[in-house]
């Protein structure tokens, strides 16, 4: 039960980060109001522990399943967050060597001659 709540919390996690990476009110969810992606994930990450628990809560839960879901849950928000600053700063180090001054001669280019 616990594998399977883990992959049922990648599996959120990826659709959650998906959604809000590429979806038009998702990214102005990131972007405008942070804090409610955020309290979204944990609810839905408590509903799958509350799933991996089963019938009886006192005897199937393990303090452990908390952080390992979360864990799981938050690898590809993290990881799509990551890959997007990246892109992002390539981005703009591209943007700015292109509008850089070029020198015009080798002694401009801060050489002795």
């Amino acid at each position: 039960m616990v594998l399977f709540g883990c992959i049922l919390a990648f599996l959120w996690g990826l659709m959650w980060a998906l959604f809000l990476h590429f979806n038009s009110l998702g990214q102005a969810l990131r972007r405008q109001m942070a804090w409610l992606p955020t309290a979204v994930g944990s609810g839905v990450n408590l509903l799958i522990l509350l799933y991996m628990a089963g019938d009886s809560l006192e005897a199937n839960v393990t303090w452990w399943w908390l952080p390992v879901v979360f864990f799981a849950s938050a690898i590809p928000v993290v990881a799509l967050a990551l890959w997007e600053m990246l892109v992002r700063d390539a981005d703009n180090t591209l943007q700015i060597a292109r509008n850089a001054p070029r020198p015009t001669s080798f002694s401009e280019a801060g050489h002795a001659d």
